[in-house]
């Protein structure tokens, strides 16, 4: 018996590891993204930017810099109801990262 509770034992650890090690990371995701959009500024297309950062709120609804830049990005697209409430959203995520003016 004490044998048959080892094996049970063994396996409900090595499948943990497993499950943890196939998680993702979603918050290592999200910087990916926000790399990406900061490449699509850099070439001059700020609607695929858009879409990187918003994939990358969704990833991470706290990233005060996906948000930040995304309303940056908005503010390029001139689309200004959207830039305010992201730049609310990074505010209220991060008061620390926006300085006052």
């Amino acid at each position: 018996m004490n044998n048959f509770r080892y094996r049970f034992t063994a396996i409900i650890i090595c499948s943990l590891i497993i499950l943890a090690g196939c998680a993702k990371n979603d918050k290592k995701d999200a910087l990916a993204y926000i790399e990406s959009a900061r490449d699509y500024i850099s070439s001059n297309k700020p609607e695929t930017a858009a879409i990187e950062y918003r994939n990358a709120i969704k990833l991470d609804p706290k990233n005060d810099v996906a948000c930040f830049e995304l309303a940056e990005t908005y503010i390029l697209l001139k689309q200004l109801n959207q830039a305010i409430k992201y730049y609310n959203l990074a505010a209220k995520v991060n008061p620390e990262s926006i300085p006052p003016f």
